[in-house]
């Protein structure tokens, strides 16, 4: 009897009606655009039969279980042997009950053997609802969706009482969407997602599906060629480079304990306080020599750079991109995995903790964000769904000359919506206190380095890219809005206009970020083979004025750091035209510097000059240029920095672990207002 059994279990029935032939062999050969219609539970003559396509399985059956009755005892499961209706491993059950209304997804489940006589016993992803709502898929297409990252990408979630992971994913011009991964052997024929109409969103439901699993995404293209294997734009987490896999996770595992913080950041006027900036680039900062020179983890960096910073008295440390990037000469600035923070330090929620006990010390952390290019490696963004979908077509418009990288096509609603979304993930889900935005001048002109001809002009004929502004516009009204007290910094190398308005101006070429800074930036590094004698010295900084004052720079100080000794570097240094030439900044309180040439050495990119400053000295953190016509001032371009830090960055030790690389930290004091904005105040 058994013998019979197995035989009729494995043994290929072809199914009389030549439609679902075609569209079992669609699901065969991984082309059918909607498994949901043929996989899953289906009414037949008055009852219900379950289709499932498992390659690896040799003979599969449906188990349902039976409902629990209080005071009862619970009857044995319900087996029904599945009919294997091709050779590849489609299989076919019918209901053992009649009824009207469709198996609950969570009633049954798949079992059998596998063809190396292992058993198996799963849920059938087929039998599950959708997740996203209709209202969902609308603010997508609308670009209005803020929290886009709750919803796209992997999540794990309880649906209809069965743990697993939710998988969704934007591909408007896929003909098929599968999730690949160790957990169904890579093969895109066994997990097709659902397409959900016009929106261009696939989702699907894997039940019992873990945290950390590895996956990624198998399209089929628009012309039908299967694509490079994609890792999911919306991940949480991603392999150690050179690997390329997304990995699932959960951001719910750390604890907040800044509570506090977010609540004064929330009330602060960053406009009237001093603002000291710490820059590094965590990867190279320090490192562990005895221990094949690796990285710091996110634990030990918060051990190690977070007292560093405090003792120098930094307002904000500024973190080179930590979000996951192929590449690790980019530093980071060619980012693809924009929801992920980089594998190559630990974890999310040692990241998370690293930023909690930044704010418990006293300390905002910015991060550089990087929504201008994106590099085009195949498992990235570059023709993610066999089109030019976030980039654009045109390489005079898509492709960027300098870098080599993609250019996000500004003026696709859904891509706007993920780069605001992406801004906002940090800002709420990671506590960032500010986003210093990269190579914005790239982003405003369609003819950056471009020759003529090599750009295409907007629609007036201009070279103002208008779907940049307005993106940058978006971002800092919805960002500033959603979160009081953050700060968003343009790195902006040009001269455009009103960079930093109030951010409720109605002007449409006006880019409402509350900061900018002027590029190239300016480091404190001085020649290695600069000698200076001992100095004593108290430090406070000059912030802008605001109000009450007719002049750009007022008199607000606040201490800076305790006395310290200054050697082996310059008491102030400076990249000041003016200052160089021995013109006195326009915008004095009344302090004068006198300079001193240092000469520079063979690893200086530029002679430097220190400044001997008048006692008490003072350090500016903002300065303005010459006025031109009483109220109009040039672009910032003076920056002055304390001895204090440029000596804790030079400081040596008998461990090399313990020594800061002088490559990868940039002790800056810059936070720059618009100049026209600081003339009014």
């Amino acid at each position: 009897m058994s013998e019979h059994r197995a035989m009729q279990n494995t043994t290929p029935v072809v199914p009389r009606d030549p439609r679902l032939n075609a569209q079992i062999d669609a699901i065969v050969a991984a082309r059918h655009s909607d498994p949901f219609a043929l996989l899953g539970p289906h009414p037949i003559d008055n009852n219900w039969t379950v289709r499932f396509f498992l390659p690896w399985a040799a003979e599969a059956s449906i188990s349902l279980k039976p409902s629990a009755v209080e005071g009862d005892t619970l009857a044995p499961a319900k087996v029904t042997d599945a009919i294997k209706l091709r050779p590849e491993g489609f299989f076919e059950a019918a209901w053992p009950s009649n009824q009207s209304a469709p198996p609950f997804p969570g009633s049954y489940k798949i079992q059998g053997r596998t063809h190396f006589g292992d058993t198996f016993e799963i849920f059938d992803p087929y039998s599950f609802p959708v997740v996203l709502s209709e209202f969902d898929l609308y603010l997508m297409g609308e670009g209005r969706h803020c929290d886009t990252y709750e919803k796209l990408g992997a999540h794990v979630i309880t649906l209809e009482g069965v743990r697993g992971v939710h998988f969704a994913v934007w591909a408007p011009s896929a003909k098929r969407v599968s999730v690949v991964g160790d957990f169904n052997g890579w093969d895109g024929r066994v997990h097709p997602m659902r397409a959900r109409g016009s929106s261009g969103i696939w989702e699907i439901f894997l039940p019992e599906l873990k945290e950390d699993s590895i996956y990624k995404y198998e399209i089929v293209g628009p012309s039908g060629n299967i694509l490079p294997l994609k890792a999911d734009p919306y991940a949480f987490r991603s392999e150690l480079r050179p690997n390329t896999g997304s990995v699932v996770a959960r951001l719910d595992h750390h604890k907040w304990h800044d509570s506090d913080w977010l609540s004064r950041r929330a009330q602060k006027n960053w406009f009237e306080s001093p603002i000291s900036i710490y820059e590094v680039h965590l990867g190279s900062w320090r490192r562990v020599p005895e221990d094949h020179d690796r990285w710091l983890t996110y634990r030990e960096l918060g051990d190690q750079l977070i007292p560093y910073v405090k003792e120098l008295s930094y307002t904000h440390i500024e973190l080179l991109p930590i979000m996951e990037h192929p590449y690790d000469g980019s530093w980071g600035y060619q980012t693809l995995g924009y929801y992920a923070a980089t594998s190559r330090f630990g974890t999310p929620a040692e990241f998370m903790e690293f930023v909690d006990r930044c704010h418990q010390a006293g300390i905002g952390v910015i991060l550089d964000w990087t929504p201008a290019h994106f590099p085009r490696d195949a498992h990235g963004l570059a023709q993610f769904d066999g089109t030019h979908l976030y980039e654009h077509s045109d390489p005079r418009q898509g492709a960027h000359p300098d870098w080599g990288t993609l250019v996000y096509n500004y003026g696709r609603n859904e891509v706007q919506n993920y780069l605001i979304s992406n801004a906002l993930f940090w800002l709420d889900t990671y506590h960032i206190d500010g986003l210093r935005v990269d190579a914005v001048a790239s982003m405003l002109y369609l003819d950056y380095s471009r020759k003529p001809g090599e750009w295409v002009p907007n629609q007036f004929g201009g070279r103002e890219n208008l779907h940049a502004i307005d993106f940058l516009k978006r971002m800092n009204e919805v960002a500033h809005g959603k979160f009081p007290g953050i700060l968003t910094i343009a790195e902006e190398s040009t001269s455009w206009p009103a960079v930093s308005p109030s951010i409720a101006s109605t002007s449409t070429t006006n880019l409402p970020f509350p900061f900018f800074t002027p590029s190239p930036k300016i480091s404190c590094f001085p020649s290695p083979t600069t000698k200076w004698s001992t100095a004593k010295t108290h430090f406070s900084t000059k912030c802008p004025a605001t109000c009450g004052s007719n002049s750009p720079i007022s008199d607000c100080s606040t201490p800076i750091s305790a006395p310290t000794q200054a050697k082996n570097l310059s008491l102030w240094a400076r990249n000041s035209p003016s200052v160089m030439n021995g013109a006195k900044p326009a915008a004095s309180t009344g302090i004068s510097f006198s300079t001193i040439p240092i000469a520079a050495s063979s690893g200086s990119s530029a002679i430097s000059t220190a400044f001997t400053p008048p006692n008490p000295p003072s350090i500016k953190s903002s300065l303005i240029g010459t006025v031109s016509n009483g109220s109009t001032p040039t672009t910032p371009t003076t920056v002055f920095f304390p001895s204090s830090a440029a000596a804790k960055t030079l400081k040596t030790s008998s461990s090399p672990s313990s020594t800061p690389r002088l490559s990868s930290a940039k002790a800056t004091v810059s936070a720059f207002r618009n100049p026209v904005s600081i003339a009014k105040s």
